[in-house]
């Protein structure tokens, strides 16, 4: 899949439990950091329901439909990512689904509010959505399975770490972004937020809050937002300089936290120059249309 492809099923995922079906519930919300205290008392509710049906059948396993498929789970060490993913903005489409479906199972909301449940208590942030496409859909890793706790790319790397890979294995192609003339349209980017020293701001408890988008190849613009200008400027934007520059479709989770969350938009490339008024490399000034707001990026090719 794609990034836009990727980004539709979070916001296209079945529920089932008891019989019943919510279809097209959404999870898009922008979630970082510790989750509200309903991950726990969920969790305990599923301990709790195993501990009892352990107790009358030592065989027993719970049975969820995912994707379209029966699975069946002998313990909660089994579910325990894929419930508690989701509450701290890391979760796959299917720990999404099967965290929603334990969630109506359990009693801890009903078929019929499960989107309001979604909404209030899951979510995604930047490299939960990011990290999750490049390792379950680019490195094709299944979603039973979990990266290890320091492997990247990956929904709980750190964006630098994101950013290094993605930056090695390209050079390894030969292939590297330094100039606005170095992008390809039929490429896929990732895109970081830089700091003041034009450093990849990692994110995480003890960094600055950063940034990590990732682009949609074959979908570009030569001169930003004139097409639909309708024969006029908006002022604003243009005293912001966002008219006129080649622009890339990009596909990201942002806050401020519980607003916003999972959007698409134009992102226009400017070139951002230094003190000496010279190119960085590798460095763009970048105006981003979800936010009209420009923030500073280094550009790496997905390999």
């Amino acid at each position: 899949m794609n990034p836009v492809e990727y980004a539709e099923r979070y916001r296209n995922l079945s529920i089932h439990a008891d019989g019943q079906t919510q279809n097209n519930v959404r999870v898009e919300i922008y979630r970082i950091g510790k989750p509200d205290d309903e991950q726990g008392k969920l969790w305990q509710a599923l301990k709790d329901h195993f501990r009892a049906k352990k107790q009358k059948e030592p065989n027993y396993a719970l049975t969820l439909n995912v994707n379209g498929s029966q699975e069946r789970f002998d313990s909660t060490d089994k579910l325990l990512r894929h419930v508690v993913n989701p509450f701290w903005g890391k979760g796959s489409p299917e720990d999404c689904q099967i965290s929603l479906s334990i969630a109506v199972l359990m009693g801890r909301t009903t078929m019929a509010r499960v989107q309001a449940y979604a909404k209030d208590h899951v979510g995604l942030d930047c490299n939960g959505f990011v990290g999750n496409y490049l390792w379950r859909e680019r490195l094709q890793n299944s979603w039973k399975l979990h990266p290890g706790k320091h492997e990247s790319p990956a929904p709980s790397a750190n964006i630098a770490s994101i950013i290094t890979w993605a930056a090695s294995k390209s050079k390894e192609n030969g292939v590297v972004v330094e100039k606005l003339e170095d992008l390809d349209s039929e490429k896929m980017y990732l895109m970081a937020m830089v700091d003041k020293h034009l450093k990849v701001i990692p994110g995480g408890p003890n960094s600055p809050s950063g940034h990590i988008v990732i682009t949609q190849p074959k979908r570009y613009m030569a001169t930003s937002f004139v097409w639909d200008s309708l024969g006029f400027y908006d002022m604003g934007w243009a005293k912001k300089g966002a008219y006129g520059h080649p622009a890339y479709w990009a596909v990201e989770s942002t806050g401020p936290e519980l607003r916003v969350g999972l959007r698409e938009s134009w992102y226009a490339m400017r070139v951002l120059l230094n003190k000496k008024k010279e190119p960085v490399p590798g460095i763009f000034d970048v105006f981003r249309g979800s936010k009209a707001e420009a923030l500073n990026f280094r550009v790496v090719p997905v390999p």
